[in-house]
C-alpha cells in the first residue's frame, strides 16, 4: 500500500482464513499476531496504527495491539498479545475456525517527506487454548 501524504492510513489489510480446527469446548486462553512487516520504499516514516482481529462476520473487534513503532527497511517479525491474552474478548474455538475470521492491519504516515510503502511478507495467528 502506497502513503503519499502525512496523516495518510491504509485501508485495512485483513488477512484471514488462518486453518484453524480447534476443537468444540476448548478454551481460549490466549492469541498471538505476527506480522512480518517493512517500509518497501520512500523515506517516511510509517507505524502501525492499528492491529485488530477481524470475527466471522468480517468486523474489527478486541483491542487495538498496534505499538506505533515505525517500520524499518528490512523485513522484521512484529508480535502482538500473548499465551495470556485475549485481547478483551471471551472467544470460542468456532470464531477462529471460521475461514473469515483473522487480522486487520492499519498502517500510517506520519511525516511530510517522500511516499513510503508497506510492504507484508506474512502474517499469522496462534491460538493457545485448553480442552
Amino acid at each position: 500500500t502506497n502513503l503519499t501524504a502525512m496523516g495518510q492510513v491504509t485501508s485495512p489489510l485483513t488477512p484471514t482464513d488462518f486453518g484453524f480446527s480447534i476443537p468444540s469446548g476448548a478454551k481460549i486462553s490466549g492469541i498471538v499476531a505476527t506480522i512480518i512487516a517493512r517500509r518497501e520504499s520512500g523515506s517516511g516514516n510509517v507505524f502501525d496504527l492499528s492491529v485488530n482481529l477481524v470475527n466471522a462476520s468480517g468486523s474489527v473487534d478486541g483491542d487495538n495491539k498496534a505499538t506505533q513503532t515505525n517500520l524499518p527497511d528490512s523485513f522484521t517479525s512484529w508480535t502482538y498479545g500473548g499465551s495470556a491474552d485475549l485481547w478483551g474478548l471471551t472467544p470460542d474455538a468456532s470464531r477462529f475456525n471460521d475461514p473469515n475470521s483473522g487480522l486487520a492491519l492499519v498502517y500510517k504516515k506520519d511525516d511530510s517527506t517522500n511516499a513510503a510503502t508497506v510492504g507484508i511478507d506474512n502474517s499469522a495467528e496462534i491460538i493457545y487454548y485448553e480442552l
